[in-house]
């Protein structure tokens, strides 16, 4: 494609970042074929894990290729950190694949390419930590334990191949726990609104990558507009990120005079009051002083946008609904019973416009949580909802995922314990997911090996399990510690001129 394109520079050196794919490596080598002048005066190569054989090989055969190449590395990198603490595969198209059904061979074998992509993303992650895990999954959960054994595969592949892992070796007490969940485990929660600041803020305004823009009027009245980024680099938003907007504003708002007693002197300087010394003291503080304030002025117009699109878009009553029908508890606590009714009244108000998106997050919640739906009365449901045909395929789709549409999910959670709700709640959030629930017993010791087995069980199980699984949350912190210094893992093997250590690899990308 035109993409492809670039400008020649023979006399400069390129640096690839690669993903061992036939389709990366093949165009690595368009760019230095024989009889065609190359691109580059030299090639450094950075795969972002390991290269299979076959491909090494591949490269090894290309003369010119050879001849270009400066230094060859696997570097290991097939995650990114989305926050200090948490990481993302950038595989938003896996749940398609994973949970479609067997159809033919062909599909077949896309699964099975899908897992090993994940797993081998994910040792990448365990390569960069530099500890072994103990990897545990739901006994009830196929896809997942499939991913759990072709990762321990591999994991065990990388610590035979002398490329420095695991780089410390640690008591199965020591060990950080991995715990490998598909979305069966819980179908539920995604489809839930949160009030959360993070979430709602990605819920209900339009960011991409982290990018917002939005409007305000400055000190002359004038109307303007800003791109800011709602990340780990603006402190205030860290601060309030996990904060319910029930009490975000007033929070900001104590905050924000805390904040300007505690800069007084910056504060007063418009007044011309002060004394040469708390003028020399304010003035020292200025561009702190504008920064902070220009974040929470930021932060104070969002959270009031939030509510107003709240509030505009009828979600209390959407809410309500949502988390009577995910709790089977009315507000007062009693067993909620009328799921159906109060669906079809909800959707027939007049008064409230339902986004289509809202519509299917509606009746997929209520084919999740209910029993005993009748088939006329789903089809009834999904009419009145104005569902499009090729939107109820997806709601239908929902059975890949263990909630059969007369039964939903509601027998199943029965049987499981549930997480303690919190003391204080509100009436919009009510839920609490079961992955709660699980990290709470992870941590403390009293997971379920019979429900969540090892991939290869601890050599003793009587170990303290506490200390054990303490550790899951170890290994997040130290990656992004690793991450923030900028300190280099020992995370690959490298070569000189186009040489390097092959082995089993299924790329990723």
């Amino acid at each position: 494609g035109n993409y492809l394109r670039r400008q020649p520079l023979p006399a400069l050196p390129a640096l690839y970042l690669l993903t061992p794919t036939v389709e990366s490596v093949n165009r690595f080598l368009d760019d230095f074929r024989e009889k065609k002048p190359p691109l580059y005066a030299r090639a450094h190569l950075f795969f972002t894990s390991r290269i299979s054989d076959a491909l090494l090989a591949k490269i090894k055969n290309s003369a010119a290729a050879m001849r270009a190449i400066g230094s060859f590395k696997e570097l290991n990198l097939e995650f990114a950190l989305a926050e200090a603490n948490v990481f993302t595969l950038n595989k938003p198209d896996a749940l398609t694949t994973l949970f479609c059904d067997d159809a033919n061979a062909s599909v077949s074998a896309l699964k099975l390419q899908e897992q090993h992509r994940i797993a081998n993303s994910l040792a990448t992650l365990f390569v960069a930590l530099g500890d072994m895990p103990l990897i545990r999954f739901p006994s009830t959960a196929p896809r997942a334990a499939a991913v759990a054994s072709v990762l321990q595969d591999k994991l065990d592949g990388l610590s035979r191949d002398a490329v420095g892992f695991p780089s410390r070796i640690l008591t199965d007490a020591e060990r950080p726990l991995l715990l490998l969940l598909d979305r069966s485990f819980d179908a539920l929660s995604p489809l839930l609104h949160e009030y959360t600041y993070q979430a709602m803020v990605h819920d209900l305004l339009q960011v991409h990558d982290d990018r917002y823009k939005y409007s305000y009027t400055s000190n002359n009245n004038q109307k303007l507009s800003k791109e800011v980024l709602l990340n780990e680099t603006d402190p205030l938003f860290v601060k309030y990120r996990h904060m319910h907007i029930a009490d975000l504003g007033q929070r900001l708002h104590v905050d924000y005079k805390q904040f300007i007693a505690e800069n007084k002197e910056t504060a007063d300087l418009n007044k011309g009051d002060q004394d040469m010394r708390a003028m020399r003291t304010g003035l020292q503080g200025v561009q702190r002083f504008q920064e902070q304030t220009g974040r929470y002025s930021m932060h104070i117009s969002i959270a009031e946008e939030l509510v107003k699109r709240y509030n505009g878009a009828g979600l209390e009553q959407i809410s309500i609904l949502e988390q009577s029908m995910a709790v089977g508890e009315e507000i007062n606590g009693k067993p909620y019973r009328t799921a159906m009714a109060d669906l079809r009244a909800l959707l027939a108000k007049d008064d409230l416009l339902l986004s289509p998106e809202d519509r299917m997050r509606l009746v997929m919640i209520y084919m999740i949580t209910q029993e005993n739906i009748k088939q006329e009365d789903r089809r009834l449901l999904l009419e009145e909802a104005g569902i499009a045909p090729e939107d109820q395929v997806a709601i239908l789709a929902l059975f890949n995922l263990g909630v059969t549409l007369q039964q939903g999910v509601g027998a199943r959670r029965k049987e499981s314990k549930p997480a303690e709700k919190p003391q204080d709640t509100y009436d919009v959030s009510r839920y609490v997911p079961p992955l709660r629930r699980l990290m709470e017993e992870a941590a403390t010791g009293a997971l379920s090996v019979g429900e969540f087995p090892f991939v290869r069980a601890p050599t003793t199980l009587g170990m303290d399990q506490a200390s054990s699984e303490v550790n899951s949350a170890t290994g997040l912190n130290k990656l992004a510690t690793w991450a923030s210094s900028g300190s280099r893992a020992k995370t690959g093997t490298e070569s000189g001129g186009g040489g390097g250590s092959g082995g089993s690899g299924d790329g990723g990308g």
